[in-house]
């Protein structure tokens, strides 16, 4: 994951680096896999490596290197094929056996150099015989495990969120609601769960007094809102919701 600004000069000076170090002994049918997250959403500028290091988790943990959008022709002064580095234009499966690696760089404006080297989770955990939870959805052949991953500990559990203009609102709310979860359902219950979460999160106003609950089941559910009361209920400072504005301010670092 490179800086990638897309400048002449920075581009060059980069792949430069990464062919004489990184691709240095490689075989040209195995280059080095180059991209940036920039094209996609601009230069981030103070958060532009925290962009790069989001990215290349998700590419460690979906096993699929995304296309470098909008990458027409390189940089001529660029050997792309001698220094054995290559920018993706189609979404990949990641390329080779073993543990996956992602390599993330990122240059502040002032002279800093920052470098970055991640590994799978589930490789990790295995070659330091660690057992834990991951994300990862297909571990590489380096790294096949027992260990659960994070979609199946945790895909079961679903966030219920409660909102009223007054304190004793949030009570007569979940009464309510405690009613209709004990009535009988038409859908399956993870179905149900699911669609209820989202309906509460997403599809209701949210007002200055809230509750909450994280359940696994209807059953578990209707049991903690059973056994709700005033502690359970917190106040949230009302403020205006933020206005959105978009600058793109080229080098204007002072915004």
């Amino acid at each position: 994951e490179a800086h990638g600004t897309g400048t002449q000069a920075g581009d060059f000076r980069e792949l430069s680096a990464i062919s004489e170090t990184i691709s240095y002994g490689r075989p040209k049918n195995e280059p080095i896999l180059v991209g940036s997250i920039k094209p996609n959403i601009g230069h981030l500028e103070g958060a532009a490596g925290i962009a790069g290091l989001i990215k290349s988790v998700l590419v460690l943990e979906r096993g699929h290197i995304p296309a470098n959008i909008n990458f027409q022709s390189g940089n001529p002064a660029i050997d792309f094929e001698n220094w054995k580095v290559k920018v993706p234009l189609s979404l990949s499966k990641w390329p080779m056996s073993g543990t996956r690696r992602v390599s993330v760089n990122c240059f502040g404006f002032g002279g800093t150099n920052a470098h970055v080297i991640m590994d799978e989770a589930p490789a990790y955990l295995l070659s330091c015989g660690l057992e834990g939870n991951h994300s990862s959805l297909v571990p590489s052949s380096g790294a096949k495990t027992n260990l659960a991953t994070a979609s199946d500990t945790l895909s079961n559990w679903h966030l219920f969120c409660y909102s009223s203009h007054e304190k004793g609102g949030i009570l007569r709310i979940l009464d309510a609601h405690l009613d209709f979860l004990k009535a009988e359902i038409d859908e399956s219950p993870e179905t149900f769960l699911r669609n209820y979460s989202y309906t509460l999160g997403c599809r209701r106003s949210r007002m200055e007094w809230k509750s909450f609950y994280v359940a696994n089941s209807i059953a578990d559910l209707t049991t903690k809102i059973s056994r709700a009361d005033s502690t359970d209920i917190v106040r949230s400072s009302r403020k205006e919701q933020p206005r959105i504005c978009f600058i793109f301010s080229g080098h204007g670092a002072q915004w």
